[in-house]
């Protein structure tokens, strides 16, 4: 027996809301689940592993963007009073950590930019103030770096993070776009491909 999704066709039947739901669900299954990933007779097995990669892709990214959190004022930022330690840099990017030493003596990794490496040598073994916003997953990174006299080494400058703020807002809304739009072209790709049979409702 072939597998034929009418949806249209089925509403229009004098059906019971139990029995439509059954058939709605089980539509869903077949075209987002059974013909994508378990179905190797499909003949767009191809382009579904191509659209399913992407989905994902699409809403981790998505993901990544929702969590962030909108940018604190100065006043609002959390401080910290310690020794500059150690500093290492990664190879391939300007993303580096710095190792404070707390006056409680214990240390605080930070994330920082290898851009502003000069500035972390020259103050090397001293005491600083450092205001902290977040950075990576469960990380934090250094926003303004001062002196004990109140010396500005490096600014925060709310405005800017603000305007990048908003630009990825702009962009997340774009992503979301497009996984409902990738939805959609699985929905169509699969919903198209109904002369495989059914799968033995015993193992759905």
């Amino acid at each position: 027996m072939d597998i034929k999704i009418n949806w249209i066709g089925e509403m229009k039947q004098n059906i019971s809301i139990k029995t439509y739901l059954q058939k709605f669900f089980k539509n869903l299954y077949l075209i987002f689940w059974y013909r994508p990933f378990i179905d190797k007779k499909s003949s767009a097995r191809g382009v579904n592993i191509c659209l399913q990669v992407s989905l994902w892709v699409l809403v981790l990214a998505y993901c990544v963007i929702f969590i962030q959190d909108v940018p604190k004022p100065l006043s609002e930022l959390k401080t910290i009073y310690g020794i500059i330690g150690n500093r290492w840099y990664d190879t391939k990017s300007s993303v580096g950590t710095l190792e404070v030493i707390l006056e409680n003596n214990t240390i605080k990794h930070i994330n920082i930019s290898r851009d502003n490496k000069d500035i972390y040598d020259r103050l090397s073994s001293q005491k600083v103030k450092i205001f902290l916003a977040p950075g990576h997953i469960l990380a934090y990174a250094l926003a303004q770096l001062e002196d004990l006299d109140g010396n500005i080494y490096i600014k925060y400058d709310h405005n800017l993070r603000i305007s990048k703020y908003n630009g990825l807002i702009k962009f997340n809304n774009f992503i979301l776009f497009m996984i409902f739009f990738t939805i959609f072209l699985i929905f169509i790709v699969n919903i198209k491909d109904n002369k495989q049979s059914p799968p033995n409702p015993q193992k759905i």
